[in-house]
């Protein structure tokens, strides 16, 4: 049996994880050693703790087609590690795809502006 109170079951003194989910009720999976949160939880907020901290670094001043190279490139790279989800990747490389086409550029020729072979 568990014990809603302090977050450890009373049989066995195992630490629950400390999360409280959605509709308001503990998670229950039991805590990792020495941590407050169970495996998956422990994993998300280390995620969000990481993204917090490294978020303006993420996208940095989009100025030039490089800097939209590089901003695209740690999208990607923190989606490969897991330290972004790809709901939330999504906005973001859309809002790269924006960036690129307000800025000044060369303009690509349309086809009917190729010059014609004779």
């Amino acid at each position: 049996m568990r014990q809603g109170g302090r977050g450890i079951s009373k049989m066995t003194m195992t630490k629950l994880c400390d999360h409280i989910k959605d509709n308001g009720l503990r998670c229950g999976s039991p805590a990792l050693r020495g941590r407050c949160f169970c495996y998956h939880h422990d994993r998300e907020f280390r995620r969000l703790r990481i993204l917090k901290t490294a978020g303006c670094k993420l996208v940095p001043g989009l100025k030039n087609p490089r800097d939209l190279r590089v901003a695209t490139t740690n999208i990607l790279r923190a989606l490969r590690n897991g330290l972004l989800a790809p709901p939330d990747a999504v906005p973001m490389l859309y809002g790269l795809q924006i960036a690129r086409s307000l800025l000044p550029g060369p303009r690509k020729r349309k086809r009917h502006d190729r010059p014609q072979c004779d």
